[in-house]
């Protein structure tokens, strides 16, 4: 889905040729593909503005809070075999540093933005918040799982130098009645 989105995207550029600033906004899997996508436009990366992440799943989706998110992620892995659900849960390898998530992080190109806005809510029960938000804490214990998340996240902050990253915490709860 990313190189046919990139494709889209020159085909785009080569029809409107007086653009100077192209922005991307992704929501959940959508910020993903867009990721995938900038690996395969590396020839426009002058024109980058802005990445703005909705609720993206950057760091996969290993951990989840609600049980029937968790169980349907299950059902789909197993009996439909969703390589999308094994590649968020990096299942999709025997070791983690050579799942899809894990290599994107490693050649990732947000640091071709001049803005990056994540945004992300504690209470979204498909994404973890630490994901979204590119942020997750540092590993205390022996959880391969954890460590493998902050290494992902230092790959992608690693390459980011003087570009403007701001996160935006939304509240997703319903207004009691």
């Amino acid at each position: 889905m990313g190189k046919d989105l990139a494709e889209e995207i020159k085909q785009l550029t080569k029809i409107h040729v007086n653009y100077e600033k192209i922005s991307f906004v992704g929501h959940s899997l959508g910020g993903i593909i867009i990721r995938e996508a900038l690996t395969h436009l590396k020839s426009l990366r002058q024109h980058f503005f802005s990445y703005v992440s909705l609720s993206v799943p950057h760091l996969g989706c290993r951990k989840n809070k609600s049980m029937l998110v968790s169980l349907g992620m299950k059902y789909l892995k197993r009996f439909k075999k969703d390589v999308v659900i094994s590649q968020l849960q990096l299942d999709d390898e025997k070791d983690f540093k050579d799942t899809f998530l894990f290599r994107l992080a490693s050649r990732d190109c947000l640091h071709w933005f001049k803005n990056i806005l994540l945004v992300s809510s504690p209470q979204d029960s498909y994404g973890p918040y630490s994901s979204a938000r590119i942020q997750p804490k540092k590993p205390s214990g022996q959880s391969k799982s954890d460590l493998i998340c902050y290494q992902m996240a230092e790959n992608i902050w690693g390459k980011v130098e003087n570009e403007v990253v701001v996160r935006l915490d939304v509240d997703i709860r319903s207004p009691e009645r």
